[in-house]
């Protein structure tokens, strides 16, 4: 891997194709989209997308411009995870269930 390029993500970007060839899986933890749209350029390049939500904080909106984006990026989007979520139930319930 050759470190070449004018940003982190550029970086990543030129080298994807070598760490496809000696990888099977490759899993980037990139900044959310609402912080950074570098992300984006790297949307068509990859096989899918995992959106992490954090419960009760993350809005309705934030999450369907998420969704809008990576589909106008032409970017895979294979779901969202549920961070940080906080159970009601009590413990020896939920257990039970």
């Amino acid at each position: 891997l050759q470190a070449y390029g004018s940003s982190p993500m550029e970086i990543i970007y030129n080298n994807l194709q070598t760490l496809r060839y000696v990888f099977d899986y490759i899993l980037l933890d990139c900044p959310a989209m609402s912080v950074s749209d570098d992300v984006t350029f790297l949307l068509p390049e990859t096989d899918g997308v995992m959106v992490v939500v954090e419960a009760d904080r993350t809005k309705k909106e934030q999450i369907q411009n998420t969704q809008q984006t990576i589909e106008r990026a032409d970017g895979n989007l294979l779901g969202f995870i549920l961070n940080k979520r906080q159970y009601t139930v009590p413990g020896w319930i939920y257990n039970r269930l």
